[in-house]
């Protein structure tokens, strides 16, 4: 349905809820989703219209995991989770995140379950996961999030989805930025979904497959730079999106993986650029008047 604020509405059942509606095309010329028009948020039913309570906190909690001296039993299968721990890491996409937003961050040894606990999650708007995932399609509510290792930490290092409904989390936005194993579709995805839900989390943003590391890193910077800028969870997602569309060689394969589930809203991320512009404007400011003074004197 479309709702009054100018976005779409999925409530979807049975096998439609694998679907990325924002995919479907509205012409016939190149590129015409239908995220393009508008933005697209889904629901688990229309009684999520009816639910419109804030989070309180502000700015954003960043845990990048790096996986380097993890035991056997908790060690990703594929290696895809390495790459991404390291190009976060290393690739300065965390110190990305700092020049723009305001927050706390956590990564390699430091976005461990022991300092997960520690930390007042409470006291956030947003809460950004870069890790690995697990479904168990057999038992979904053991699907599972790795975390960093430490070895004299008496925490396992492991988040389960039993696990996760049990915690308070009061925020108003919670997303996942790692790689996926048999997670996406069905039972494991929504386990994690309703976990975090129960938690108190407002929304969740969570992807269908795995989108690639380059693709997953833009999609997310964008994203909370559109956040901190004002935009609503939905309409900052629409323009994230579009911006990797822009691209021609991104097919829906890099771009529409990521769904928003829940609550929309402004989320409470205070950004750095307002504060770059007010000094550049007073600097400008500041040379005029010197500029003047000195013709002035002449």
């Amino acid at each position: 349905m479309k709702a009054d604020t100018g976005q779409l509405l999925i409530v979807a059942d049975g096998l439609l809820w694998n679907l990325p509606f924002e995919v479907l095309l509205t012409g016939e010329k190149n590129n015409s989703y239908l995220i393009n028009k508008l933005p697209v948020r889904y629901l688990w039913s229309g009684s999520e219209l009816l639910q419109n309570s804030t989070a309180k906190g502000k700015d954003l909690s960043f845990f990048v995991s790096n996986y380097k001296n993890q035991p056997n039993n908790k060690k990703p299968e594929h290696q895809s989770s390495y790459k991404l721990a390291k190009a976060w890491a290393k690739d300065l996409s965390v110190n990305k995140y700092r020049r723009f937003i305001y927050g706390d961050y956590q990564h390699n040894q430091h976005a461990s379950e022991s300092e997960f606990n520690t930390t007042n999650i409470g006291n956030f708007a947003a809460l950004q996961l870069v890790m690995y995932t697990e479904g168990d399609a057999l038992n979904p509510m053991n699907s599972r999030i790795l975390m960093s290792f430490l070895p004299d930490s008496l925490s396992d290092a492991v988040f389960y989805a039993h696990e996760i409904g049990k915690l308070r989390m009061p925020i108003s936005l919670l997303s996942l930025s790692g790689p996926i194993d048999s997670l996406g579709f069905g039972d494991p995805a929504a386990a994690f979904l309703l976990a975090f839900s129960e938690s108190g989390v407002k929304s969740t943003l969570w992807p269908l497959w795995n989108p690639g590391d380059k693709a997953i890193r833009i999609l997310m910077l964008e994203y909370y730079k559109n956040l901190a800028l004002g935009m609503s969870k939905s309409a900052a997602l629409q323009e994230a999106k579009k911006k990797l569309i822009g691209d021609s060689k991104n097919s829906p394969h890099f771009w529409a993986s990521y769904r928003l589930f829940g609550q929309d809203g402004i989320v409470n991320v205070r950004t750095r650029l307002r504060f770059s512009w007010i000094w550049l404007g007073f600097g400008g400011v500041l040379l005029i008047i010197l500029l003047q003074l000195w013709r002035w004197k002449r």
